[in-house]
């Protein structure tokens, strides 16, 4: 059975194989805060500001690259959290919520995990990891290594950057808790294993087999088992990309604001939550027509009302 003190667990890689804490940097930190700020500090992370979101080869600096999508997705899932901790802890958490410090903890976490789900993603996008499939396709590599490669994946890369690759010095990566590494598997699964456990694509390189074995074992997990947090992870990702990136096709000019509205309409009115962004949308148009700004104006990044507070009211509400 799942455990929150499992699933929380804020051990690190290398207290497993006898290595603490030498320099005393945590201190006023719980490990999740520290796990954030690790991350956000991380080279891997700036690298993000040069890999493009939904348009390649982009000059206008308004339009997202995968920093900015990470930045909202991080975001969203902390107040996604915030709400959990501080509303439903008792609910979600059970009775010792205190103790394990959700209240810290899993915002931390969440926004954590938002951040990092993306750094494994190649140059362009999709057309990168199809590029670098076909490379492997073509006997480019020993067997091995090419069985995993010819269906490379950013999210397993993600894993084996964070855990191998990022610091070069150890075979630590950067460090990151049980708790977190497991948060942002979103595939759980080893390539080439017989199951993938009912989700797409495998998740894990096997050139990492051992370390989510550990992070498995010490969180309750197993092989098929996502972290409940992930899919909190996952849904503010399909959030931001579904509706906060929308806002670029609208910037470039390929939508207008009337061509999401009449999408939008073009659903049976089943949807309460789809109605009300509807008709919320429309009333704030009309407020920027009574002021006399056009829907080319409102559209500019500089005038645009704020998205993380329209994605947040979307995401939240009925929670």
């Amino acid at each position: 059975m799942l455990t929150w003190d499992k699933l929380l667990n804020q051990t690190r890689r290398k207290e497993l194989h006898g290595s603490g804490e030498s320099m005393g940097t945590g201190a006023g930190r719980t490990e999740f805060e520290r796990d954030y700020d690790r991350i956000l500090f991380a080279t891997p992370t700036r690298r993000l500001a040069d890999k493009t979101q939904v348009f390649p080869m982009e000059e206008n600096d308004s339009v997202r690259t995968r920093l900015t999508h990470s930045y909202e997705v991080s975001n969203l899932a902390r107040s996604i959290g915030v709400r959990l901790a501080f509303e439903h802890a008792e609910a979600v958490f059970g009775p010792d919520h205190e103790a394990l410090q959700v209240k810290r903890n899993v915002p931390s976490m969440l926004a954590a995990v938002g951040l990092a789900h993306d750094l494994g993603n190649s140059p362009f996008g999709h057309q990168g990891e199809l590029a670098i499939q076909q490379w492997f396709h073509d006997g480019n590599a020993g067997k091995e290594i090419a069985t995993d490669f010819s269906e490379f994946d950013g999210n397993a890369q993600t894993f084996r950057l964070l855990t191998r690759l990022q610091v070069l010095n150890d075979q630590f990566g950067l460090n990151l808790t049980l708790g977190t590494l497991a948060a942002l598997i979103k595939y759980p699964s080893v390539y080439g294993a017989a199951d993938k456990g009912g989700f797409k694509k495998f998740g894990i390189f096997r050139s990492e087999e051992t370390i989510v074995g550990e992070v498995w074992e010490h969180t309750g997990l197993a092989p098929g088992l996502r972290h409940p947090l992930a899919y909190v992870m996952e849904a503010c990702d399909d959030i931001a990309y579904s509706i906060i990136d929308a806002e670029d096709t609208v910037k470039k000019g390929y939508a207008s604001f009337y061509d999401l509205m009449d999408f939008l309409e073009s659903f049976d009115g089943s949807d309460a939550v789809i109605s009300r962004v509807a008709n919320a949308s429309r009333e704030k148009n009309a407020e920027f027509k009574s002021a006399n700004l056009s829907s080319r104006v409102t559209a500019h990044p500089f005038c645009a009302y704020s998205s993380p507070e329209r994605a947040i009211w979307i995401a939240t509400s009925g929670l």
